[in-house]
């Protein structure tokens, strides 16, 4: 049983490896993300490592289902089992995280943004200005916020799908429990999507308003 379970979360942290890896490589293009280099992303309890890079959090995860082997090799159960628990805990903040990672982008800009707002507000002209973006500005972050929930609940939706996909083909034969629940997973899914994108046509406009 814990044998399975790790070798389904080996699956999982594979995948958000490789998610990570492309992820890492997008952010170290951007310029804005270099002012928030080396700055942790979970506390200190959640994960040892401590740092901007995604893949940095991945690698620890793999490291630990190493752990867990050795534990089941010596039949020590209890501390595997707490150790799976554990990983299932850091697999969800990490797929928040990536959930989040295009708005961390966009918050960073906001805050360059806002820091050339405050530089320039001796002026009577950047004053007006920066009272105009920080009207607007409030309401965008509150969608950015939104659609970051939005991505880690499709996420989450998604490895419900491949858990319960995976199950089914271990039992060998079709089960109406398990089909009824993926097809509902995927309904989910689709209102979850079809949610992202009407946030994401509503930041599009507020964006084109500033």
């Amino acid at each position: 049983m814990l044998a399975n379970s790790l070798e389904r979360l080996t699956s999982i942290i594979h995948e958000l490896d490789q998610q990570a890896k492309q992820l890492d490589k997008q952010n170290s293009q951007q310029k804005v993300l270099k002012q928030l280099s080396d700055n942790a992303l979970f506390s200190s309890n959640l994960f040892y490592f401590q740092g901007d890079r995604l893949s940095g959090y991945t690698q620890e995860l793999l490291k630990r289902v190493k752990e867990i082997q050795k534990h089941l090799a010596y039949n020590n159960n209890l501390v595997a089992h707490q150790l799976i628990t554990n990983i299932e805990q850091q697999i969800s903040a990490l797929l928040n995280a990536f959930g989040a990672n295009n708005i961390r982008v966009k918050s960073a800009t906001f805050e360059q943004k806002q820091r050339q707002h405050r530089y320039n507000k001796n002026s009577k002209q950047a004053n007006k200005h920066q009272q105009a973006v920080s009207a607007v500005l409030e309401p965008i972050q509150s969608l950015y916020q939104k659609l970051s929930e939005y991505h880690g609940f499709e996420q989450r939706l998604a490895v419900m799908i491949a858990e319960r996909e995976q199950a089914r083909a271990q039992q060998g034969i079709s089960s109406e429990q398990l089909s009824q629940e993926i097809l509902a997973l995927h309904q989910r899914l689709g209102r979850c999507r079809k949610a992202i994108t009407q946030v994401e046509q509503q930041i599009a406009l507020a964006e084109k308003q500033r």
